[in-house]
Protein backbone atom coordinates (compact mmCIF):
# COMPACT_ATOMS: atom_id res chain seq x y z
CA UNK A 1 0.00 0.00 0.00
CA UNK A 2 1.37 3.41 -0.97
CA UNK A 3 1.77 6.08 1.65
CA UNK A 4 0.97 9.73 1.09
CA UNK A 5 4.69 10.35 0.63
CA UNK A 6 5.27 7.87 -2.18
CA UNK A 7 7.49 9.34 -4.87
CA UNK A 8 6.40 8.42 -8.37
CA UNK A 9 8.62 8.24 -11.43
CA UNK A 10 7.29 8.31 -14.98
CA UNK A 11 9.41 6.35 -17.45
CA UNK A 12 9.01 7.71 -20.97
CA UNK A 13 11.66 5.73 -22.83
CA UNK A 14 10.30 2.55 -24.32
CA UNK A 15 7.04 1.62 -22.67
CA UNK A 16 5.33 4.31 -20.57
CA UNK A 17 5.50 3.22 -16.93
CA UNK A 18 4.56 4.84 -13.65
CA UNK A 19 6.78 3.49 -10.86
CA UNK A 20 6.45 4.10 -7.15
CA UNK A 21 6.99 2.26 -3.88
CA UNK A 22 7.80 -1.02 -5.65
CA UNK A 23 4.71 -0.82 -7.86
CA UNK A 24 4.95 -0.59 -11.65
CA UNK A 25 1.91 0.57 -13.59
CA UNK A 26 2.25 0.10 -17.33
CA UNK A 27 -1.28 -0.75 -18.42
CA UNK A 28 -3.27 2.43 -18.83
CA UNK A 29 -6.10 0.80 -20.77
CA UNK A 30 -5.47 2.67 -24.00
CA UNK A 31 -2.60 4.41 -25.74
CA UNK A 32 -4.56 7.67 -25.45
CA UNK A 33 -4.77 7.32 -21.67
CA UNK A 34 -0.99 6.87 -21.50
CA UNK A 35 -0.55 9.86 -23.82
CA UNK A 36 -2.74 12.00 -21.55
CA UNK A 37 -0.61 11.06 -18.53
CA UNK A 38 2.54 12.02 -20.41
CA UNK A 39 1.09 15.30 -21.69
CA UNK A 40 -0.07 16.43 -18.25
CA UNK A 41 3.20 15.41 -16.62
CA UNK A 42 5.20 17.43 -19.15
CA UNK A 43 2.98 20.49 -18.79
CA UNK A 44 4.82 22.99 -16.60
CA UNK A 45 1.71 24.18 -14.80
CA UNK A 46 -0.15 20.87 -14.86
CA UNK A 47 -2.90 22.65 -16.77
CA UNK A 48 -3.80 22.57 -20.43
CA UNK A 49 -6.68 24.06 -22.38
CA UNK A 50 -9.28 21.72 -23.84
CA UNK A 51 -8.48 22.96 -27.32
CA UNK A 52 -4.74 22.28 -26.98
CA UNK A 53 -5.39 18.88 -25.43
CA UNK A 54 -7.80 17.94 -28.21
CA UNK A 55 -5.29 19.00 -30.86
CA UNK A 56 -2.55 16.87 -29.27
CA UNK A 57 -4.62 13.75 -28.58
CA UNK A 58 -6.97 13.81 -31.57
CA UNK A 59 -5.02 15.70 -34.26
CA UNK A 60 -7.02 14.35 -37.21
CA UNK A 61 -10.47 14.96 -35.77
CA UNK A 62 -11.97 18.26 -36.87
Amino acid sequence: MQSENTHWRLNLFGRVELVGDGVVISNFGTARAAKLLVLFSLSRSGEMSRERLADLVWPDDD
